[in-house]
């Protein structure tokens, strides 16, 4: 993954630890908005697998070489853990980077996708579409043949919130290989995962 994906992770956890060390979180930006989001028993409630347990869905791909599965886990939040596993693809110039995320960042990657408004002119398009059965967004840039797939790991998209979230980030790949490849993962069972 890119080192600005990376910065936004660290000085999300940052903000999120200055909040819950100062003993009053509410009363902070990151704290009204953890608030604002699912109530208590959206958050606290949710079922969050261990991220060794996620990265062994993350499998290689014949014809991509891949590396290892980064793993971050935060605990003892308001929001219950949070967890972040991320496994990078690579064939040539060709880059598929999938992460697998819960909590705020995930029902927050899913809110522009919620209103389902397609978008499609000369640059790029957003659009909805299907993998294995569960609903996604697709963000493409057609002129610089990258985008992002959102794929919500929730058996109910139309009355819950994702507690967790698949993203599929690819460079240099259309967007049509790029719902191919995400067909390498077994997205029924993530989904049973964080029910």
């Amino acid at each position: 993954m890119k080192k600005v994906g990376l910065m936004s992770w660290a000085l999300f956890f940052v903000l999120v630890s200055i909040a819950f060390a100062s003993g009053n979180y509410n009363n902070t930006e990151i704290g009204k908005i953890l608030n604002s989001i699912g109530t208590p028993t959206q958050t606290e409630t949710a079922k969050a697998p261990s991220p060794e347990k996620l990265c062994e869905y993350l499998v290689d791909v014949d014809g991509w070489k891949s590396g290892e599965c980064d793993k971050l886990k935060m605990s003892g939040t308001p929001a219950g853990d949070i967890l972040k596993v991320e496994k990078e693809y690579r064939n040539g110039d060709k880059n598929i980077t999938i992460i697998i995320f819960n909590g705020v960042m995930a029902q927050s990657s899913w809110a522009p996708f919620a209103s389902e408004v397609k978008v499609n002119n000369e640059k790029e398009f957003v659009e909805f579409s299907s993998i294995d059965g569960y609903r996604c967004g697709i963000n493409y840039n057609k002129m610089e043949h990258k985008g992002s797939i959102v794929i919500p790991l929730t058996d109910d998209i139309k009355n819950k919130s994702p507690n967790a979230i698949m993203g599929v980030y690819f460079e240099n790949v259309d967007y049509k290989d790029a719902i191919d490849f995400t067909k390498n993962f077994d997205v029924e069972a993530l989904v049973h995962l964080f029910q």
